[in-house]
């Protein structure tokens, strides 16, 4: 329609329409919306997994004070470089399992997370 009123007014006019849509990157928008939410969400429960782990180290020595069990060890002639030999290796035993478990499903299920070039998670977890 545009052509003809054009050709009408001048002899040899002509508008000719070239249709070249962008590509669409609405999908790769919400890819990337959700992994850095996988990321986030995975640096906030590691962290806060991570602090209740550390606040339960104080718990076992805590209670043995409170209960007399560390004097009672102590009074049947365990030596106090062992005991807190012995308490050192359970802790750190304790906290290399915790860490497995936290990190081997995030290593399964969100490899992304944990492998990707720009991942902020690895460094919470370490």
């Amino acid at each position: 329609m545009h052509t003809s009123l054009l050709r009408s007014v001048t002899n040899r006019g002509s508008i000719t329409l070239t249709n070249a849509p962008l590509p669409s990157f609405q999908t790769n928008f919400y890819d990337d919306q959700i992994r850095i939410m996988e990321r986030i969400m995975g640096s906030i429960f590691i962290s806060l997994a991570l602090a209740f782990l550390s606040s339960s180290f104080v718990l076992l020595p805590t209670q043995e004070r409170t209960t007399k069990a560390k004097l009672l060890q102590l009074m049947t002639g365990c030596s106090t470089p062992f005991y807190w030999f012995t308490m050192f290796i359970w802790d750190f035993f304790v906290n290399f399992i915790i860490s497995l478990i936290l990190i081997i499903p995030f290593a399964i299920f969100s490899h992304h997370v944990f492998f990707s070039p720009h991942s902020e998670a690895i460094g919470t977890a370490i």
